[in-house]
């Protein structure tokens, strides 16, 4: 068996010889040719050859570049961070039926952002009692900004004015949505289904959050990462870990969760002109810049 195998890897190497051998002697041939000329135009003719204006630019080896330029980065950017600059971002979707704790988990998630970053501000559309500004057109989004600080944005039940083959997405709500890293900013979502929101938000979905409810109050949340396809659909959702809490008086106050229920059915997002803005600075002395 050893004898045979052997036989038909010799083979093997003959035959590859016997096909490599031409074109190295071409390649060969080549490189003599080539080098005939360069001594005939450089020494018979005496041509003077153009620098080429290439300035050779080694790559850094990566022992160097995980041992010394990345620690010395990392720290340097912990340094020059802006004092609270703000880390969440992208659309954070809270799915699930009617009862599951969707606008519930979605509040507690707000909520605990706002603790962590104090500076940041709040806008949402259901009357969240911490919030800085009610959200009732998508327009404010563009609008919306708070620097490093950072923007948390609540829509609830958003599937109603951004349906799947129901309300086309304005091109505005597009670019909020792949804009959010650019703006410090997080929107945290609720929707029944996950697959009825408009392919065009769908696709910019950093995170899916299923909640489950068990005795009315006490939630747990499994958190997955949706994986798209070419034309945008769920092909897979990959399991990126879980978390509880407990509906506490302070979380049960903090929203009104048939406002966003009543203002759904007679308005929606309506798709209204986009206006320029402009940026006015007053210095101390008040005078406009």
């Amino acid at each position: 068996m050893f004898k045979q195998g052997f036989d038909i890897a010799f083979k093997i190497v003959k035959i590859l010889s016997i096909l490599v051998a031409p074109v190295a002697v071409c390649i060969g041939i080549f490189a003599l040719l080539c080098v005939s000329w360069f001594l005939v135009f450089k020494y018979y003719f005496k041509l003077e050859f153009k620098p080429s204006g290439i300035v050779p630019v080694k790559k850094r080896p990566l022992i160097k570049q995980l041992f010394y330029d990345v620690p010395r980065r990392y720290i340097l950017d912990i340094h020059e961070r802006e004092p609270g600059f703000f880390n969440p971002r992208g659309i954070h979707m809270f799915c699930g039926e009617q009862g599951a704790g969707k606008t519930i988990a979605c509040v507690e998630m707000m909520l605990r952002l706002q603790k962590q970053y104090p500076a940041a501000k709040m806008i949402t559309n259901f009357g969240v009692t911490t919030e800085n500004d009610e959200l009732s057109k998508w327009q404010q989004l563009l609008e919306y900004t708070n620097g490093h600080k950072g923007v948390i944005v609540g829509i609830d039940e958003i599937q109603n004015w951004f349906m799947s083959g129901l309300n086309k997405l304005p091109e505005g709500m597009l670019e909020v949505a792949t804009q959010n890293r650019k703006n410090n900013r997080i929107l945290c979502c609720t929707a029944q289904v996950f697959t009825r929101v408009n392919k065009g938000l769908r696709e910019q979905v950093s995170m899916v959050y299923n909640p489950h409810t068990f005795l009315g109050c006490f939630t747990v949340v499994i958190k997955r990462k949706p994986i798209f396809d070419s034309e945008g659909n769920v092909i897979e959702s990959k399991y990126r870990g879980m978390y509880s809490f407990v509906h506490t008086e302070e979380l049960r106050s903090a929203y009104d969760t048939y406002k966003v229920i009543h203002t759904l059915a007679k308005e929606g997002f309506k798709d209204m002109p986009m206006t320029n803005v402009t940026n006015v600075y007053v210095d101390a002395g008040g005078k406009r810049k």
